[in-house]
C-alpha cells in the first residue's frame, strides 16, 4: 500500500500509480523497506526499472527515461471496449481516473463503451488536462439479451438504440438508425451473458462462420481479443473471425480491453491499431479512423503486433505495390513474396509466428535468438520474407504472432475469464488483419463460400463431381461446399453421412477430406448442442 490516494491528477490501486504528469514529479509515500519500482506508458514504451531502499522519514530521488520502442507510425492505437463505474455503474474506475490511464497506457482514441448509455469523455479529458494525448469518442455497448455490441463514432445527442431486442435482425436495424454510426462490434462472443454465447455450438457452426439459424450478423466487425474475458483457447477467437471471412463477411478483427477498472484489467492491454494518420493524437480524424477500421485497415494487439504485408504486381511505372491489411492484392507471376514483421517493446517476447491462408496455417516459425535483433531494431522482435505459391482462386492471409504472457504486476496477462478448462497458458499475441489475394484476378475478393456456391451449382447434387471440382479449391471451399450440399440434399443424392458419401469422399484429395471432416465435425456440435437444450 502507497499513502497516496486518486484524485484530480491520480489514480491509486495496491501496488499502482497512475500519475498525470503536468503534476510534476510523483511523491509517493510507502514504509521504510527495500522496493522494486517499474515505470511505463503502455505496450508502445519501453519499461524503467527502479531498484530502491527507503528510511522512515527520508526522500528517495529517482528519474527514469522511458522512451518509446514500437514503431507505429501512420497507425492510431484505439481501444474500442472501454468502461467507468461512473457511467456503467460495476467496476472500479471513475471516469476522471479514466482520462489518467488512458493518457499513462497510451491509448490514442478510445471509445467510451458504457452500457446502453452515449457518453462522451471530451469534458473529463479537457478538466484532467490530457486532452492532447487522445482524442475520445462516443459510443455505447448495446447490451441485448442475445449479444453485446460495441457501436461508435456516435453523433453527439442521439438516442441509444433499442436494447432489449431479441433478435439479431431487430437489433441491426436499431443500431443502424443511430446517426454516425460506421463500426459495430461483436464483444466476446464466446461468452455466456443472459444465458446466451452467441458462437457456442448451439447458434454457431465454427467450421464455416455461419449461424445455425441462419440469422445475419449484425456486426462488421469482432473481438478476437479481450484482455478483460481471455479465452482459455487464445485462437479460438481468430478461428472464428476467419471463418466469418471464409462465408463472405466482411468482418474486422478487434483487440480491445473492456477495462471496467484502473488495475485489474488495464485498459488498452488488448488494442486496435487503426491506419490513419496518428500526428496529432489530441486530434485524431475520427471519420477517417472509423472509416478505414470497418475496411479492416488493422492490427491487433496484445503484447505483440504482427504487420503482414504483400508485393503486388509492377505497375506503369514499374513498380511494385505494397498491399497491407484490409487490401486486395492484384498478383502476378507463380510466386507470391510476403513480409512479415513483429513488433513489441523489450518486455515482451515473440515465441512463433504463423501465416494463415483461408483461415488454415501454411508457414511456422519458432523464434529463436533474438536478441540481437532487439539490438539492431528496438521494437522489432523479427521480421523476414516468405513466398508462397500463388492461388488459383482467392484466399486471405493473415499473420499471428505468439509469445508468454506477461508475469509482471505491471502489466499481468489476465486469467481466462470463463475458463473451458483447467489447463491454460498465458499467452501474448500480434495479428494483422486480412490481406486478400486475387488468386482468380477478376478484382474483386471472392469468399470461400461464394466459390463453394459456383461449384455446387455446377455440380447439380452430384456428390462426385462436386468432390472432383474441390481438387482446385482448398479446405475451407471443401467445408463451405459440404455444407450446401448437406442444407440442399435432395431425395436423390446421398446423404452427406451416409456409407456412400463417405466411400466418395475417402476418394478425394487430402484437403477436399480435411475440409469436409472439419465440417462434419462442426454440424454434430450443432446437432449435440441442439439436443442438449
Amino acid at each position: 500500500q502507497t499513502g497516496l490516494r486518486s484524485n484530480r491528477d491520480l489514480a491509486v490501486r495496491p501496488g499502482i500509480v497512475y500519475t498525470n504528469q503536468r503534476t510534476g514529479p510523483a511523491l509517493i509515500p510507502v514504509p521504510a523497506g527495500k522496493y522494486t519500482v517499474y515505470v511505463g506508458r503502455g505496450f508502445e514504451f519501453a519499461l524503467g526499472k527502479v531498484e530502491t531502499t527507503t528510511r522512515a522519514g527520508s526522500v528517495s530521488d529517482h528519474s527514469v527515461f522511458v522512451r518509446r520502442e514500437v514503431p507505429t507510425e501512420g497507425y492510431v492505437a484505439c481501444d474500442t471496449h472501454v468502461h467507468t463505474r461512473t457511467h456503467s455503474g460495476h467496476g472500479d474506475s471513475t471516469v476522471q481516473e479514466r482520462m489518467i490511464t488512458l493518457a499513462a497506457e497510451g491509448i490514442e482514441l478510445p471509445i467510451a463503451t458504457d452500457h446502453n448509455v452515449h457518453i462522451d469523455h471530451r469534458p473529463f479529458a479537457r478538466e484532467a488536462g490530457v486532452e492532447k494525448f487522445f482524442t475520445p469518442v462516443i459510443g455505447n455497448e448495446v447490451t441485448t439479451p442475445v449479444g453485446h455490441f460495441n457501436i461508435w463514432p456516435v453523433t453527439p445527442g442521439s438516442p441509444p438504440p433499442a436494447y432489449k431486442l431479441d433478435n439479431w435482425a431487430d437489433i441491426n436495424t436499431s443500431i443502424s438508425k443511430v446517426p454516425g454510426v460506421k463500426a459495430v462490434i461483436l464483444n466476446h462472443s464466446r461468452d455466456v451473458h443472459s444465458g446466451v454465447r452467441p458462437f457456442g455450438p448451439k447458434l454457431f457452426n465454427d467450421a464455416v462462420g455461419e449461424r445455425v439459424d441462419g440469422s445475419r450478423l449484425p456486426a462488421n466487425a469482432m473481438e478476437v481479443v479481450n484482455s478483460g474475458a481471455n479465452q482459455t483457447d487464445i485462437m479460438q477467437l481468430f478461428h472464428d473471425w476467419m471463418a466469418l471471412l471464409n462465408r463472405g463477411l466482411n468482418v474486422t478483427p478487434v483487440g480491445s480491453s473492456d477495462s471496467h477498472d484502473v488495475a485489474r484489467h488495464f485498459v488498452g492491454q488488448g488494442r486496435t491499431y487503426i491506419r490513419c494518420d496518428d500526428s496529432d493524437p489530441g486530434n485524431i480524424d475520427v471519420d477517417e479512423a472509423a472509416s478505414n477500421f470497418a475496411l479492416g485497415r488493422v492490427m491487433v494487439s496484445y503484447g505483440l503486433l504482427a504487420e503482414l504485408t504483400v508485393e503486388g504486381a509492377a505497375g506503369a511505372d514499374g513498380e511494385r505495390r505494397k498491399y497491407q491489411s484490409g487490401d486486395l492484392a492484384s498478383v502476378d507471376g507463380e510466386k507470391v513474396r510476403v513480409h512479415v514483421r513483429v513488433l513489441g517493446p523489450r518486455w515482451t517476447q515473440a515465441s512463433h509466428v504463423w501465416l494463415f491462408s483461408n483461415g488454415e496455417r501454411i508457414r511456422e516459425i519458432e523464434l529463436t535468438g533474438l536478441e540481437e535483433e532487439r539490438k539492431r531494431k528496438p521494437g522489432v522482435l523479427w521480421e523476414d520474407h516468405w513466398e508462397i505459391n500463388r492461388p488459383s482462386h482467392d484466399v486471405h492471409l493473415v499473420a499471428i504472432a505468439v509469445g508468454p504472457g506477461i508475469e509482471g504486476s505491471y502489466w499481468r496477462t489476465a486469467k481466462p475469464y470463463q475458463p473451458t478448462s483447467p489447463e491454460w497458458t498465458p499467452t501474448s499475441i500480434g495479428c494483422s488483419g486480412a490481406i486478400w489475394i486475387d488468386g482468380d484476378g477478376d478484382g474483386k475478393r471472392s469468399s470461400a463460400h461464394a466459390y463453394a456456391q459456383h461449384l455446387h451449382e455446377q455440380s447439380r447434387g452430384d456428390l462426385r463431381k462436386l468432390l472432383s471440382l474441390l481438387d482446385d479449391y482448398d479446405s475451407a471451399v471443401s467445408a463451405q461446399a459440404a455444407h450446401l450440399y448437406r442444407v440442399s440434399n435432395s431425395a436423390i443424392t446421398p446423404k452427406l453421412d451416409s456409407i456412400e458419401a463417405e466411400q466418395a469422399i475417402a476418394k478425394s484429395d487430402e484437403h477436399v477430406r480435411r475440409g469436409i471432416r472439419r465440417y462434419k465435425d462442426a454440424w454434430r456440435k450443432n446437432q449435440i448442442a441442439a439436443a442438449e437444450h
